[in-house]
């Protein structure tokens, strides 16, 4: 991302370091990484629930519930905030969220290509809970792990995230509540 112009007193930026910024009058502006989360949930079948994007980027292709973080909000509280918006399931309709990996992913607003710190997880759904894509999701339906294709999956975190859990299913199994 490139930045031109200093938030703090609107004079000319330099770029000093990959993602550090300086301003004349010596402000320092990082362009971090925004931080974003997803949620893989298992039904007791052990089918996994896959979204199916409903806006651009990746519109049409599979993903998990998640999306950014909101502000200053902790990880766990954006994990079930996005599940909620995107498919209806609010905490205590599922354990304890499991962590799966993390990783950079690149995200396309606008024409530009921003810094995305991707935090994913995995857990049990209730039985007798029933998804419903809404906001980002077009659809949100249960398969099981083996017959999701993964090079379907838009974001590269999130593809990340499932091919690990699939290759590591029993080990999540005796981790999920």
């Amino acid at each position: 991302m490139d930045m031109n112009f200093c938030r703090r007193c609107a004079a000319a930026l330099t770029n000093d370091h990959d993602h550090v910024y300086k301003c004349a009058a010596g402000h320092v502006i990082f362009a971090n990484a925004s931080p974003a989360v997803g949620i893989w949930f298992i039904n007791s079948k052990n089918e996994v629930l896959v979204i199916t994007r409903g806006i651009n980027p990746g519109k049409g292709l599979l993903d998990a519930p998640g999306g950014f973080c909101d502000g200053p909000e902790p990880l766990e509280d954006g994990t079930a905030r996005e599940a909620t918006e995107e498919v209806g399931i609010v905490p205590g309709q599922y354990g304890a969220p499991v962590f799966i990996c993390t990783d950079i992913d690149r995200y396309d607003f606008a024409g530009e290509m921003l810094p995305v710190l991707s935090a994913m997880f995995v857990a049990r759904l209730q039985d007798g809970v029933v998804p419903k894509a809404a906001d980002d999701a077009a659809t949100a339906v249960f398969m099981p792990m083996q017959e999701v294709d993964a090079e379907q999956i838009y974001f590269p975190t999130v593809r990340k995230s499932f091919e690990k859990l699939r290759a590591e299913w029993p080990t999540y199994v005796d981790k999920l509540v």
